[in-house]
């Protein structure tokens, strides 16, 4: 069984504006396309439902990321940075995977409300790229841009599953409790191809340059 996800939200400060609330979160295992877990240091994103509507980063909510869906998000070989805005939602922070911890580890990574679009109450979701990396701890302002692989996995729910209060939605101020998809050990009713990658189709240039190449092989072959 593969290892879910857990999130644990705690409220480390109210305040009449701009309320900071510390995300504990541990998400055991993701995986690559070919089932494979991903790497140490391989690049998360949190995304927020920050135009409000009914899908996170153009995915519905609590649907599974399915490959014409990525592909209508993301481009293998594309740069993505802190605060970008993708299928209509923002980025509000970036981070790499940690084998010791397991998984992510972003146990000190403490969200300011207002802050590239994050908001109590509102949704979000991880996204995770096989192929690209990141190095250090993960961030919530500043600046940053990474190039992503040729792969994507992606996953948000609402509802809580396994032991969580709620489900994957930033907690309103003063609320303490913890939220979450799944339980770290494997328990949980997500399935789970919901953990594991799809393939992104290359940007154009490459794939331009692909197409010459096969035609070059065929007029050899013909020759």
């Amino acid at each position: 069984m593969k290892t879910k996800l857990a999130l644990l939200i705690l409220v480390t400060a109210t305040l009449p504006a701009g309320a900071t609330v510390l995300l504990n979160t541990q998400f055991g295992a993701a995986f690559t396309s070919a089932n494979t877990t991903v790497a140490d240091g391989t690049l998360w994103v949190l995304i927020g439902n920050t135009n409000a509507d009914a899908s996170i980063a153009g995915t519905a909510i609590n649907s599974t990321l399915i490959a014409a869906t990525a592909n209508t998000l993301f481009t293998a070989g594309q740069s993505i940075n802190l605060g970008s805005v993708i299928g209509g939602d923002t980025v509000f922070a970036m981070g790499g995977f940690n084998g010791a911890a397991p998984g992510i580890d972003a146990s000190a990574l403490t969200l300011t409300y207002g802050v590239n679009g994050t908001a109590a109450n509102q949704a979000f979701a991880f996204f995770w790229f096989p192929g690209a990396t990141f190095a250090g701890d993960p961030i919530t302002s500043g600046s940053s841009a990474k190039t992503i692989g040729s792969q994507v996995g992606g996953l948000n729910t609402t509802s809580a599953d396994g032991v969580f209060d709620i489900g994957m939605t930033l907690p309103a101020d003063g609320w303490i409790g913890s939220s979450g998809a799944a339980n770290v050990d494997g328990g949980g009713t997500l399935a789970d191809s919901r953990f594991t990658a799809v393939n992104l189709i290359p940007e154009p240039s490459a794939a331009l340059l692909g197409a010459i190449g096969a035609l070059g092989l065929l007029r050899r072959r013909r020759n």
